[in-house]
């Protein structure tokens, strides 16, 4: 269940959340790139996927990190395909208790860093890799896209997942395609939620590093300046990165993968 739960809450003890947006995992994709254009389409030829129930459990590691003197945790999970034992998937999340810059990005405490990280997983010699998330939040207007972010605004928050680019393939930066679907509304937790598939395609390569953020814009400087000096907004956050990952092993789902 690969699945990424971030919530602001008022107090730690707060039984409603302010605000949240939801990742999860739908598909890891080996396709061959019909129209030449890099991007994964509905109409490409699908090699094989893979969805969670199909990644087998490795490692889980959690510690401290810091950044510029900044305090933070980072929590990994690892995994290998089960029909593909070389091939691997890591899930990399970073948070910190302040403003810091992490990897060359303003990090703020109301964010989480997501690192993808594919290993060794072409079988053929003419397909490209692609990642498909599903992302979702509570958003009465639907989500804002653009070419680099998705907004879901809820009140005065709003919930943003954003990403580079370019993925650092075979230590070389190499473009990201991404292909952004409305999906139908989803309840979750009583509440209406907008959902989106977002899938992002990479160049050749055996190692694929890509990293998108996730977390959320406040309307103003007096509320940033509020969110910093309140723990119950974002100490939630480098918690929850723990509490999410420990939960992957319990209970895994999925399909075999398929194979054209």
């Amino acid at each position: 269940n690969v699945r990424f739960d971030f919530e602001l809450r008022e107090s730690p003890g707060a039984v409603e959340a302010e605000a949240g947006i939801r990742l999860e995992l739908e598909r890891v994709i080996e396709f061959r790139d019909a129209n030449g254009d890099g991007a994964f389409q509905s109409s490409d030829d699908v090699h094989e996927e893979f969805d969670a129930g199909d990644l087998a459990l490795v490692s889980l590691t959690s510690g401290p990190t810091s950044s510029g003197g900044i305090e933070g945790l980072e929590v990994t999970a690892t995994y290998n395909f089960t029909d593909r034992p070389g091939s691997g998937l890591a899930l990399r999340v970073t948070a910190f208790g302040n403003v810091t810059t992490f990897q060359g990005l303003p990090q703020r405490p109301v964010d989480v860093k997501l690192d993808l990280v594919l290993t060794d997983f072409l079988e053929e010699g003419d397909t490209l890799p692609a990642i498909e998330l599903k992302v979702a939040a509570e958003a009465p207007r639907g989500p804002n896209i653009t070419a680099g972010d998705v907004a879901f605004t809820s009140g005065n928050l709003t919930g943003v997942f954003s990403w580079k680019d370019v993925a650092d393939v075979d230590g070389v930066e190499r473009p990201v395609r991404t292909t952004a679907v409305r999906l139908p509304d989803e309840v979750e937790g009583g509440e209406v939620e907008a959902v989106l598939s977002l899938t992002f395609a990479y160049a050749r390569g055996a190692n694929v590093t890509h990293d998108p953020t996730f977390g959320f814009d406040l309307a103003t400087v007096a509320t940033v300046v509020s969110f910093l000096g309140h723990w119950g907004f974002y100490a939630l956050g480098a918690v929850l990165a723990a509490v999410v990952f420990a939960s992957l092993a319990l209970a895994r789902r999925g399909r075999k993968a398929k194979g054209q």
